[in-house]
């Protein structure tokens, strides 16, 4: 039977899921396991009461390394992959406001500083995966460890499970309201087993067996949290006058101006000078039939914004008609 953590990017939570031993499989991460000691001048920290156990954490979501204990110095590698692995040199202040020095060896080399609130001690070296769902409910996962015991020693645990499930996805579904306190956070999902080649690894930070061929397990997995609504800056319209500058167009160009300074009056009256972008681009025809003509288009103006008004008044006023015609008509 399991606990699962769940990390979030500002705060850890302890949680607690029950699970039939044969519903997960238990991996050793031999690449954690602790190297051979090697010639070097600084060793991690030692587990307490051990003698060649190192100190490991597993870094939490949106987490980064600095040069120095402290935000304000330099980021040495920035948002790290959650559920990283990282051995513990050095720590430094207490509680929230501890700071760990971090290494991705036990070969003496540190790789810089992280918040003690970004990571979560992990010393099991072992993680979980599920097996196949063959002959087996999808796992759930309790919010503490008094629930996940009394579902466990419920007169049928099966029919407890079923039930909590139920009402969980009847909560979820919107046919219940959701109980704050409700054991169940979430659950394996339903509709078919996670494939092998996609699995998802549950790291563990605390195992107890309460009886024979049980065992309660404590994860983490990630909780994503509620999406953060997506910031949308101001809204600002960018409008391109397109002129046709051939032969004979002047008095269309002089008329542009006109309505252009007409234009920009009214956003000044109204103090959108910020929201308004204009610009500028004139067309004539090929000049490869007709070099005269000089370009094909040009951008006499990229967009400005209306706070750049002489920029691209002159901009206009330096738009002239062809002095010679095009080949053919546009």
């Amino acid at each position: 039977m399991l606990t699962t953590r769940f990390l979030t990017p500002s705060a850890q939570r302890a949680t607690w899921v029950l699970l039939v031993l044969s519903a997960l499989m238990a991996c050793l991460l031999t690449i954690l396991a602790p190297a051979p000691a090697l010639a070097q001048d600084r060793e991690p920290l030692l587990i307490e009461g051990k003698s060649s156990l190192y100190q490991r954490v597993i870094v939490h979501p949106e987490a980064s390394l600095y040069a120095e204990p402290s935000t304000s110095s330099g980021v040495v590698r920035n948002r790290i992959k959650p559920f990283s692995v990282f051995y513990v040199y050095a720590r430094q202040g207490e509680g929230d406001g501890q700071w760990l020095e971090v290494g991705a060896s036990t070969n003496g080399e540190v790789l810089g500083w992280l918040p003690g609130n970004k990571a979560s001690q992990w010393n099991q070296a072992l993680t979980l995966v599920y097996t196949d769902r063959t002959g087996r409910m999808p796992v759930l996962f309790f919010d503490d460890y008094d629930s996940l015991e009394a579902t466990a020693r419920a007169e049928s645990p099966e029919a407890e499970m079923r039930r909590l499930m139920a009402e969980f996805e009847a909560m979820r579904g919107g046919a219940m309201d959701w109980d704050e306190e409700f054991p169940v956070l979430a659950h394996e999902q339903v509709d078919e087993a996670v494939p092998r080649d996609l699995f998802y690894i549950m790291p563990i930070f605390e195992v107890t067996e309460p009886a024979e061929s049980v065992k309660f397990l404590q994860v983490a997995s990630i909780n994503p949290g509620e999406r953060p609504p997506e910031v949308v800056g101001a809204l600002k319209t960018g409008i391109v006058f397109v002129i046709d500058t051939t032969i004979s167009m002047g008095p269309y160009i002089e008329r542009t101006r006109e309505v252009v300074r007409t234009i920009y009056d009214e956003i000044e009256d109204k103090g959108l000078e910020d929201k308004v972008g204009f610009g500028l681009v004139g067309f004539r025809s090929s000049t490869e039939a007709r070099p005269g003509v000089e370009y094909t288009s040009r951008v006499y103006s990229d967009i400005r914004d209306a706070t750049e008004r002489e920029a691209f008044e002159q901009a206009l006023a330096s738009m002239r008609e062809a002095s010679v015609s095009t080949h053919t008509f546009n």
